[in-house]
């Protein structure tokens, strides 16, 4: 109880530093809009507030499906390997939110510079994403069983499929933030809702049979579908993949 009044709290704390501060440096109004100006903020807003709602759908219906199609023993088993790659997507998304403001400048300038820019990037992240996936399928019995205990030793297989979404997710990051640097928050959308749509219906299928391993296979359709809707044209080679 005293660690969700501790939340609750810190994100008072938060709020009262930040109007101040938002009011004082940036010279910001706290007036209300007019209905016009409010039904426009909605309808513009939408494609950004949108995708988190998948993405929470979609973090969270997998446990929903292996509870009811396999129970609640499951799903404890998939949640033990699955707060691991949580964690390392965190580490992830600490990553791009550092290279964001410099995608969006180089958008600004020209896609041909952030183009530059994600492939400078993507084979350095590779080599040391690729690397952790290989170690965390070997280690994975050391990991889980010295995180959670013996007890957790079926989650072994869950955790060596779930490593690899945290693979496909520090490269896919790169384009997915991209469409929004690129100001393509509607595309960026589309993939985000077809990966979670996809990623429903692997597990749907998937779980009956395989259980919570099944249920962390689908995991990189998400990935896979924000990667192919990259907005930029690039030449040569790659031209003809997107």
């Amino acid at each position: 109880m005293w660690a969700v009044w501790g939340t609750v709290l810190g994100v008072a704390a938060l709020v009262a530093i930040e109007i101040p501060a938002a009011r004082s440096g940036l010279g910001l109004s706290l007036r209300m809009p007019g209905s016009g100006a409010m039904r426009r903020m909605v309808l513009s807003s939408l494609p950004l507030a949108l995708p988190p709602v998948v993405l929470m759908l979609f973090y969270n219906m997998d446990s929903v499906v292996l509870g009811y199609l396999s129970g609640p023993r499951a799903v404890g088993l998939f949640n033990a390997a699955y707060k691991v790659m949580l964690f390392l997507n965190g580490v992830v998304f600490v990553y791009v939110q550092a290279i964001y403001p410099v995608m969006t400048r180089l958008a600004a300038r020209g896609g041909s510079r952030l183009q530059e820019l994600i492939m400078e990037a993507l084979p350095i992240v590779g080599a040391a994403v690729v690397p952790i996936g290989i170690g965390g399928v070997v280690m994975a019995p050391e990991i889980i069983g010295w995180i959670f205990g013996a007890a957790y030793r079926p989650s072994i297989p869950i955790f060596q499929i779930l490593i690899w979404t945290s693979v496909a997710y520090g490269l896919e990051v790169h384009f997915s933030f991209a469409l929004l640097a690129a100001g393509r928050e509607g595309l960026y959308t589309r993939g985000v809702v077809l990966g979670g749509v996809g990623n429903l219906v692997l597990a749907l299928v998937l779980v009956p049979f395989a259980g919570g391993q099944g249920a962390a296979s689908p995991h990189c359709s998400r990935s896979s579908a924000s990667s192919c809707s990259w907005p930029l044209r690039p030449q040569g080679p790659w031209a003809r993949f997107v």
